[in-house]
């Protein structure tokens, strides 16, 4: 067996277990093959697209072939005919040198307010999908691209030197130079906090001028029409940063009107701090999904007046 045909062959292996579910030690391994050379993950790229593209049921269903799949055991290279034959069937075409560009992964997912996703990529890159937060999904054999619509997500990139890891907010671009980073989508800016690594960050300004600056671990990239601001923190600050992806939220002497406004990034029901209140400084974590525990705490701890009328909580002195 050459081994363009052995890879194939692997890539068809790895493709059916990864649809009966990896346990730890496949998972392990998998990644393992995965970054052992680019054709690998060209193949696997490759089948795995055949894979969900076809009716597997229908191609299944044919007795002569499950007649040849119980006869032989070889689930893999069953599957690479079955499939291969499937694929021309609709029109699918996949070139068998490994080193042709596969048809690209294109996948979305999304979250609703207070909910969380963890999901990996078939490269091996772990994304965390945080409160009311959509993204895009492209990957191909020389590219991963994110197209981030809303909201905000942690990446765990992946290493894969021969594809460029990027994240596309808008008009700005966030390019991982092999790193952990979270990026934020708002309205009117973007915020990436790197936590290992570096990352290079691009966005326009008011002339549509496009501005690059890179970051390193530690840092914080805030990227606005108006300019772009560059924090250096302490990796205590940037887990506080990042606590959301275990459900907390952490402050470090912010403004109260401030830590409503992200507390209710999680929750329908909306805290509102008037008056001097707004300005009072505050420390600690709550969790992002409890509003009445925060209020108590504020009312107990501060002394603040509550009111709840049903939609919306106000607080004041």
């Amino acid at each position: 067996m050459t081994k363009p045909t052995e890879i194939r062959a692997q890539a068809c292996a790895w493709v059916i277990r990864e649809d009966r579910n990896l346990n730890e030690q496949e998972r392990e391994a998998f990644e393992t093959w995965l970054k052992a050379d680019v054709a690998h993950r060209v193949a696997y790229l490759q089948y795995s697209a055949i894979w969900r593209r076809t009716d597997r049921l229908a191609v299944l269903k044919s007795p002569a072939r499950l007649m040849l799949m119980a006869r032989t055991g070889n689930r893999a290279a069953f599957f690479c005919s079955a499939a291969l034959a499937a694929a021309a069937l609709v029109g699918l075409v996949v070139f068998a040198n490994v080193s042709t560009v596969s048809t690209p992964i294109l996948s979305a997912y999304s979250t609703t307010v207070g909910g969380h996703q963890s999901v990996q990529l078939p490269d091996g890159t772990r994304v965390d999908l945080n409160t009311n937060t959509s993204l895009k999904v492209n990957l191909s054999s020389k590219a991963r691209s994110i197209a981030l619509e809303r909201g905000e997500a942690y990446f765990q990139v992946a290493r894969d030197p021969h594809r460029r890891f990027e994240v596309v907010a808008g008009k700005s671009r966030i390019t991982d130079l092999g790193t952990k980073f979270s990026v934020r989508y708002d309205a009117d800016q973007i915020r990436v906090v790197v936590k290992e690594g570096s990352v290079n960050v691009e966005a326009p300004d008011r002339d549509g001028q496009m501005r690059s600056v890179s970051a390193d671990a530690d840092s914080i990239v805030v990227a606005r029409a108006d300019g772009m601001l560059i924090l250096h923190q302490n990796s205590i600050d940037i887990e506080n940063k990042l606590s959301w992806r275990v459900g907390v939220l952490t402050f470090n002497q912010q403004s109260l009107g401030e830590a409503a406004e992200e507390f209710n990034r999680y929750n329908n029901k909306r805290i509102v701090v008037v008056g001097p209140a707004r300005q009072l400084r505050i420390g600690g974590s709550v969790r992002l999904d409890n509003g009445d525990v925060f209020t108590t705490l504020l009312r107990k701890g501060f002394g603040l007046k509550i009111k709840d009328d049903g939609k919306e909580v106000i607080v004041s002195e």
